[in-house]
């Protein structure tokens, strides 16, 4: 490859790095930064409360994970997924497109750390998407319930036209029809077996993808039954991932608080779900840089929170993530797990 079509393949990425950098630096132009620094330096006992909510998010959905894969036929300890979990986020949020990666690499961190079979990886990570896209379906019901009346308010001076608690509810709404439809082609699609038929052809990988035949077809196989769990299997992983959703808003509030300014759980949750949305749409940014950043000081704002409150809660925010992303990272680092892999396999027969 050559260096133009190096060129052609990343432009997307770097430019969209720019813009994001570029949005960055626009909106904390013309803030105050003395007044940022008197709001941090004022901080009291309280913002220490403000690290709780992510860490008991990363539980609350690997506990969820972890019973879904308890659905599919494996038994693993917490510890280990939570691990995987928090490192998987950390992932996501360093590299451009971080979450691809992230999703990719979650089967092989199962099968490092709680030691499950790749086939049942990959189920327990298409099963986590399912949940994923069930309680975010939730949680933007929720907002649109709580924080209708902010989004209607606000939707004029950051989208610049009316109606963005309609466009949370009518996403809500997708985010329902497409995690039932995912469900569903889990369980009947056979998508791995027919991968498998489709690389068999390739010229250069076909005779050794022939040979792992049998791992398609456990994998296909585990997809079914994350396809085949009804509502009862599916509920508490569900639930437990609105949890971790709130929690984001929780934090969001702590911080709020921890900087002297009371707003109201209802529009915390309709200020969240419309910056991780728009930072899930920009993907390939990393962290959501500057998308995240600008999304939260316009909707503070349009709320009536001072600039410099908006830039110092920024601030906070990005330190937390900063603190779980290196915790996330060093778990890169820790051994593998044989005692729960041995467990795995011998429960799967693999």
């Amino acid at each position: 490859m050559n260096i133009a079509e190096i060129a052609r393949k990343h432009a997307p990425t770097a430019l969209g790095v720019v813009a994001a950098v570029a949005l960055l630096v626009s909106t904390f132009h013309d803030v105050d930064k003395a007044r940022v620094a008197a709001r941090l330096s004022a901080l009291g006992p309280l913002a220490l409360l403000c690290l709780a909510p992510q860490l008991v998010g990363f539980v609350a959905e690997s506990h969820g994970w972890r019973e879904l894969i308890a659905g599919i036929g494996a038994r693993v300890r917490l510890l280990p997924v939570l691990l995987v979990r928090v490192a998987t986020e950390a992932l996501s949020r360093s590299l451009p497109a971080g979450v691809v990666w992230c999703e990719s690499l979650k089967p092989m961190l199962l099968h490092r750390h709680a030691g499950l079979p790749i086939p049942s990886g990959v189920a327990a990570a298409a099963g986590r998407k399912v949940a994923r896209l069930w309680s975010h379906s939730l949680y933007l019901g929720l907002a649109f319930a709580l924080g209708g009346a902010t989004l209607h308010r606000v939707s004029p001076r950051v989208l610049g036209v009316p109606g963005l608690e309609w466009l949370v509810l009518g996403t809500a709404l997708v985010l329902l029809l497409a995690s039932a439809a995912v469900a569903f082609g889990l369980e009947r699609s056979r998508f791995a077996l027919r991968l498998h038929a489709f690389a068999a052809r390739l010229p250069w990988v076909g005779a050794r993808v022939a040979r792992a035949g049998e791992g398609f077809a456990r994998t296909d196989a585990a997809l079914g039954r994350v396809g085949a769990l009804r509502a009862r299997a599916m509920a508490v992983p569900v639930l437990l991932s609105l949890v971790a959703w709130i929690a984001e808003s929780a934090e969001s509030w702590l911080v709020l608080r921890a900087l002297g300014v009371d707003v109201g759980f209802g529009a915390i949750i309709a200020i969240e779900v419309t910056v991780s949305f728009a930072r899930q749409l920009l993907f390939v940014v990393p962290a959501g840089v500057g998308v995240q950043d600008a999304g939260y000081v316009a909707f503070l704002a349009a709320l009536g929170v001072p600039a410099e409150v908006g830039a110092a809660f920024v601030l906070i925010k990005r330190g937390i993530e900063v603190l779980y992303t290196v915790i996330g990272l060093s778990i890169f680092a820790l051994p593998v797990e044989r005692g729960s892999s041995l467990r795995a396999k011998r429960m799967l027969g693999a």
